[in-house]
């Protein structure tokens, strides 16, 4: 009965013991319970940690491209040394989902530690359909989120996209949050100029954690969202002017704060947050990440943890 429910996602001590309860079973002492989901686990996802020489071998066996929907790697690259340095890229796809690129002018991707392989962020990149749709080009696994790491991920599903297809994907639209190093990846390998869209879930997030203790910050979000309803770049000046004007009325220091803050990081550099910015493209990245918690829910039972790809 333990393995069935670790199949059907129950796979915690204290809820298998629970479950047992509810049925009136004689529930499983917790230290055998333990050991034997331990068992079961390596069963099925295989032992906890990983090798270099596993991580190679594993890549180098699956570098040709299959079949339709079968996975294979795009691309891969894993350097270590006597220290503590560890360069770990990894992109995962099929013939399918790449060939979905070339029918989109945008591309989504998000890092997330929501899902984890390894101890390290697992990446997504996709678009939307004109319903809002989230559909994957690929997965990749990246002990870093620099620019190189990005540029690595962009180039492999470029090139790979052109081997399959025989057609270069080439998209004008990129919807990240604000990270600077996504920006730059992107341009090193698709070139300038494109449209950076932000992820609006993420500017609520971050001025939500800048409006704490602020009296008016009610107010300040209802404007802000006013903001983000904006139909073109004329409105959207227009309604940030006004926006300041009133802001300046209230001669309050954590408000001039706040929006010294808000003009240089959402009016300056990352100001495609309004609605009039993306035509048909989503106002947030959530596909990306619902498709994250969709695949750990599924596919993982590991929740976060250190590194732990071992050297050998």
């Amino acid at each position: 009965m333990v393995r069935q429910l670790f199949e059907d996602g129950i796979r915690k001590p204290n809820a298998i013991i629970a479950a047992f309860q509810n049925r009136g079973l004689k529930e499983p002492e917790k230290l055998k319970l333990k050991t034997f989901l331990a068992k079961v686990r390596q069963e099925k996802f295989g032992p906890p940690t990983i090798s270099v020489k596993d991580v190679f071998n594993w890549c180098n066996a699956r570098m040709d491209v299959p079949v339709e929907d079968t996975p294979f790697v795009l691309g891969v690259n894993v350097e270590v040394d006597d220290g503590d340095k560890r360069d770990l890229k990894i992109v995962i796809s099929t013939k399918r989902l790449l060939r979905l690129m070339i029918k989109t002018e945008g591309v989504q991707t998000d890092a997330t530690y929501k899902l984890i392989w390894q101890g390290y962020p697992v990446l997504i990149v996709g678009s939307s359909d004109m319903n809002r749709t989230f559909h994957p080009f690929a997965i990749a696994v990246c002990n870093n989120e620099t620019e190189s790491d990005f540029a690595f991920i962009f180039k492999c599903v470029k090139d790979s996209c052109y081997k399959i297809n025989e057609t270069e994907g080439n998209p004008k639209i990129l919807l990240a949050d604000a990270s600077i190093a996504i920006t730059n990846g992107f341009k090193a390998v698709f070139g300038f100029p494109f449209r950076r869209l932000m992820c609006y879930f993420q500017v609520v997030k971050n001025n939500d954690g800048k409006l704490r203790g602020i009296q008016d910050k009610d107010e300040i979000r209802n404007d802000i969202e006013c903001l983000h309803l904006c139909p073109d770049d004329e409105t959207f000046n227009i309604v940030s002017e006004l926006f300041f004007k009133k802001r300046k009325e209230k001669n309050d220091v954590n408000i001039t704060k706040f929006t010294e803050y808000f003009k240089s990081v959402w009016l300056t550099s990352n100001r495609q947050w309004y609605i009039g910015s993306r035509n048909y493209f989503p106002i947030t990245n959530n596909g990306s990440e619902a498709t994250n918690a969709v695949i750990k829910k599924k596919g993982t039972y590991i929740s976060r943890a250190a590194p732990c790809w071992s050297i050998s």
